[in-house]
């Protein structure tokens, strides 16, 4: 399969793309054709905390390029499952926790160790506001 993430529960499959750079420019050309890496995370199923980002929107907005698929990333809960395709490998996640986080407050590893592979996945929340940030953590289970 192609580099993508698939969230049965929520009801969403994206591709997972990675920024040509790391300017606004970058990122909003990356979000509209799906969720976007982080660069200078580790990658999906490397050892560390991968970062992926994705776009919200309020209740009833149009589904437009990707800037939807994060809207309902709140309803995920501990334990709910997260697979990412990337490089040719699956890699399952189970959802550990729900964080919320000021606009430009940096993630912390759940692991400081960093000897297992981490995700988070982020968004503005509420969705299509940018007042804070959402951000489901899962941990690699396969």
């Amino acid at each position: 399969k192609e580099n993508s993430i698939e969230i049965a529960k929520i009801g969403i499959t994206a591709p997972i793309v990675i920024p040509d750079g790391t300017t606004d420019s970058d990122f909003d050309k990356a979000l509209k054709k799906g969720v976007a890496h982080f660069p200078g995370s580790p990658l999906p199923g490397e050892s560390g905390l991968s970062i992926l980002l994705g776009h919200s929107a309020p209740s009833g907005y149009p589904k437009i390029d990707y800037d939807w698929i994060f809207s309902n990333i709140n309803e995920l809960e501990e334990g709910d499952e997260i697979i990412i395709y990337f490089n040719n490998a699956e890699h399952k996640y189970r959802v550990t926790d729900k964080i919320f986080l000021e606009v430009g407050e940096q993630v912390r590893p759940q692991n400081e160790i960093g000897s297992r592979s981490e995700i988070i996945l982020l968004s503005c929340w509420p969705p299509g506001r940018n007042i804070q940030r959402i951000g489901v953590r899962g941990v690699i289970i396969s």
